[in-house]
């Protein structure tokens, strides 16, 4: 059994990565039947796999804690190569899609495979690669202030998370002061993440002209994988939900407000759905664990 702090992290290299996509390339060309290409393609899908659990790995260690100055330093590294080694990851893509032995590859992984390739290729271009890692500065800024708050609460330093327990409190008065205290960490950094916004919607937008679109929103819906919806099919679910889900939520909240014995339910009352404590768990963390590895090893082996 290993343990997450026992997980080496080696620095990925921008140069190795590039070349391993270019030489797999190469040998899907050369490659002359569909068993050998599928051969490369997993060579290629474990050294991916290697890759990713690096790039997780930084993730996790530098959003556990961004002031931790080694993982804060490799996760710009990392913002700063990823739109850079785009361009090699399309080549490799590109030769598969090329390949004569394509239809044994869709055989084998399914026509989704490649639906995915092409929103690889619709969602990115060259112009774009000093604009995404100005987009990965921004978020990570914004990620940064969020996950430094600390706030002063009924006599501890709290973040955002250890605030939100306290929107379920059974004293309405702890209720509104929590609310207050959470809504005031946002109040008080109003200025710059309003910028943040800002600025990241100019670089979206230039980012969606770049491919050709008018805007970003486009854009925002191939990189969420949605192939069989889009915008006109949101919009006219955002209508339902106005017109039907709305008025439902307000009855429910009509009712919890009864339960409560309030006239009015307010915004910090909405997280206290009974007046004697909201459901919990029905067993320990080790207990969930054991429930929950039950249900899955049910589904499948």
């Amino acid at each position: 059994m290993w343990k997450f702090k026992e997980l080496e992290y080696k620095r990925p290299e921008a140069d190795e990565i590039i070349k391993k996509c270019h030489e797999a390339a190469e040998a899907i060309a050369k490659a002359g039947s569909g068993e050998e290409v599928m051969e490369i393609m997993m060579e290629a899908e474990d050294y991916s796999k290697k890759l990713a659990t690096q790039f997780i790995l930084v993730n996790i260690r530098h959003t556990l804690d961004t002031r931790d100055e080694f993982y804060d330093k490799e996760n710009q590294y990392l913002d700063e190569i990823s739109p850079t080694i785009m361009p090699a990851m399309l080549a490799y893509n590109a030769a598969i899609e090329a390949s004569p032995f394509r239809p044994y590859v869709e055989e084998k992984l399914g026509s989704q495979f490649f639906v995915e390739m092409d929103l690889q290729k619709k969602t990115f271009c060259e112009a774009n690669i000093p604009l995404m890692q100005q987009e990965a500065k921004l978020v990570d800024e914004y990620q940064s202030i969020m996950a430094q708050c600390e706030v002063e609460f009924m006599g501890e330093k709290r973040n955002l998370y250890g605030l939100q327990k306290f929107f379920e409190h059974d004293d309405r008065e702890v209720r509104r002061a929590a609310f207050k205290a959470y809504s005031d960490f946002y109040h008080g950094h109003e200025e710059r993440l309003e910028e943040i916004w800002d600025e990241l919607i100019k670089i979206r937008n230039e980012m969606g002209r770049n491919l050709g679109y008018e805007n970003y929103i486009p854009v925002g819906y191939l990189n969420q994988g949605r192939t069989d919806y889009g915008q006109e099919e949101v919009a006219s679910f955002r209508e339902q939900v106005r017109k039907e889900l709305v008025p439902f939520c307000q009855k429910l909240y009509e009712a919890q407000a009864k339960r409560l014995g309030y006239d009015k339910l307010y915004v910090f009352d909405e997280s206290r759905v009974f007046p004697d404590g909201n459901a919990v768990p029905a067993g320990d963390d080790d207990f969930m664990i054991r429930e929950a590895q039950k249900m899955y090893h049910e589904l499948s082996p």
